[in-house]
């Protein structure tokens, strides 16, 4: 049983109607997109690219739409990211998704949708113990720049590939790093051939 197949079952019983949207990608680029009826798209037309460099699959999912799809009862007031992308071996990332510039004013809340996920799911004996065998474990906060549309309303193909700027600085919050994951901004997440992630930011 994989990760994400634990986390469904943290939460759900087979009488629940759930909405359970996930992926195994295997793309070599890919995007997410938030809030919309399939998350998974092409490069540059979503709020993350994800680049996969290695033979192995990408597995996503849409925890936003899980969460909120769960009788009331169980949902209220869990706070929650947009999505959990996992390669089993590797990495588990929580992704919290936004569009725009001001990104001060959204860290906050991110923070705590982040902080909430990553502790509910430490409650679990089995993920727990799976995050151990994990070597990556992040939260990351994906903010992208809105697309400027032209006259004609069609989005300006020179907004994008954005400039990516290396090096993210890794941010410090307490109450995810205590639980041993680590906290960066970044929206365009490359895994690469030596199982490593490299994060960037696009400007």
């Amino acid at each position: 049983m994989n990760i994400i197949e634990e986390l469904i079952k943290i939460f759900s019983a087979e009488d629940d109607n759930v909405i359970i949207e996930q992926y195994d990608v295997s793309d070599k680029n890919f995007d997410l997109m938030d809030k919309v009826e399939k998350a998974v798209c092409k490069e540059t037309k979503g709020n993350v690219t994800y680049k996969n460099e290695t033979d192995k699959s990408i597995y996503v999912l849409n925890y936003e739409k899980f969460i909120q799809s769960l009788p009331e009862e169980k949902r209220k007031g869990i706070k929650h990211c947009d999505f959990i992308v996992v390669e089993d071996s590797s990495f588990f990332i929580c992704n919290e998704l936004s569009m725009g510039t001001d990104t001060k004013s959204k860290w906050p809340k991110a923070w705590k949708q982040m902080q909430q996920t990553v502790q509910i799911l430490n409650k679990s004996d089995l993920i727990k113990k799976k995050f151990s065998e994990i070597t990556h474990k992040y939260c990351i906060f994906s903010t992208r720049q809105e697309k400027v549309l032209t006259p004609l309303g069609i989005a300006d193909a020179f907004n994008r590939p954005y400039e990516l700027i290396k090096n993210v600085q890794e941010k410090s919050w307490y109450p995810i790093n205590q639980l041993g994951f680590k906290v960066f901004e970044s929206d365009y997440i490359v895994y690469k051939q030596d199982l490593t992630l490299s994060l960037l930011k696009s400007v």
